[in-house]
């Protein structure tokens, strides 16, 4: 065989190298149907003959009425492949997802844009604004906020949900005490100031899972002990106290009719524990002074939701405390939570 011969046989030998293929990409299980404001995935399904797919990037073009959430994708890998998962939301009824190109080194993949059916929620007037694969409430607790308002706090916690969107929509005031919010899982404490009246806190969601929507119904057990925290964001903290309040009476009685009876001074020992429980809460009202322009709180919480900011220098009643916050019952009977940096002496 002559030389230039050869020549030609290794060059298409090279270009034939240069173009084999080494990207596959495809979509998994394809959104066709989804709901206005639902965080919806998209999965890719990916395999490359050469590796690296820590080096695999993707760009999108051309959506219309979607936005991406996420700019890198959840992985799992399966057997040889990889399923890199992104979500998106739809915001029009008619929309499409983006054309995506998977890049690695010089080679390339790229998979056509989808149309979607974007389905419109027609829901009640105590619909929260939030869609979810899953939504509970985890904690609640009810305080007196004022004479004609108490004041609910609750925690929840959802999964592929818009969490930041929540809102109640018959409360006098709300807002987030804290907040994690996550495409795949979110947690959130809110509060809400509602009417005396209102037995139940109640609002709906929709559940992505079922299909329908879902009613939460929060139960208004007002919480008037004075010593108790809003922080611990139960309903049976005042309940458990009195019971320790009535054993401890019970058991002081028994030691002082067993000291009495049997003058055994070994009985001191007996009551001397529920005695100082008993006069640790019965001890006289404390009060604490609180600096001109100190911000009162909702919740013993960093960064928490400020109702209220004095004007001048205040002498209030203590209720307790909570790490660095004390608990205080101002002049209008609404109870609040003070910094102590923002205390002084009176």
């Amino acid at each position: 065989m002559k030389l230039p011969v050869l020549f030609v046989l290794l060059f298409y030998t090279l270009v034939a190298a240069a173009s084999e293929k080494v990207l596959y990409i495809s979509y998994e299980n394809p959104p066709g149907r989804v709901i206005q404001g639902e965080y919806f995935p998209v999965t890719l399904k990916v395999l490359s003959t050469i590796g690296n797919y820590d080096k695999l990037r993707y760009s999108f073009q051309g959506a219309k009425g979607v936005r991406l959430l996420i700019k890198e994708p959840y992985r799992v890998k399966r057997g040889n492949y990889y399923y890199d998962t992104f979500y998106f939301t739809a915001s029009a009824n008619n929309a499409l997802t983006p054309r995506i190109t998977a890049s690695l080194a010089s080679h390339q993949a790229v998979l056509h844009a989808l149309p979607l059916t974007v389905i419109v929620l027609n829901p009640s007037d105590d619909y929260a604004h939030i869609l979810a694969e899953t939504f509970s409430v985890t904690t609640y607790k009810t305080t007196v906020y004022d004479q004609e308002h108490n004041i609910v706090v609750f925690s929840a916690k959802a999964t592929r949900c818009n969490l930041a969107d929540f809102k109640l929509s018959h409360a006098l005031k709300q807002g987030f005490e804290s907040k994690k919010f996550r495409v795949t899982s979110s947690s959130m404490t809110y509060y809400a100031i509602i009417p005396k009246q209102d037995d139940n806190l109640i609002f709906t969601y929709f559940n992505l899972q079922k299909q329908q929507f879902e009613k939460i119904i929060i139960p208004i057990i007002v919480d008037d002990d004075r010593v108790s925290t809003q922080s611990g964001l139960t309903p049976v903290e005042s309940k458990h106290q009195r019971i320790k309040l009535i054993a401890a009476s019970t058991l002081l009685a028994i030691g002082l009719v067993l000291l009495l009876y049997k003058k055994n001074l070994l009985f001191l020992l007996l009551i001397a524990a529920p005695a100082y429980y008993i006069y640790i809460t019965a001890m006289p009202t404390k009060h604490v002074c609180i600096k001109k322009g100190t911000p009162i709180q909702l919740l013993p919480m960093h960064n928490g939701t400020v109702f209220k900011t004095t004007s001048s220098q205040l002498t209030l009643e203590a209720q307790g405390e909570v790490g660095n916050f004390t608990k205080v019952e101002l002049e209008n009977r609404q109870i609040g939570w003070v910094a102590h940096e923002h205390l002084c002496t009176p």
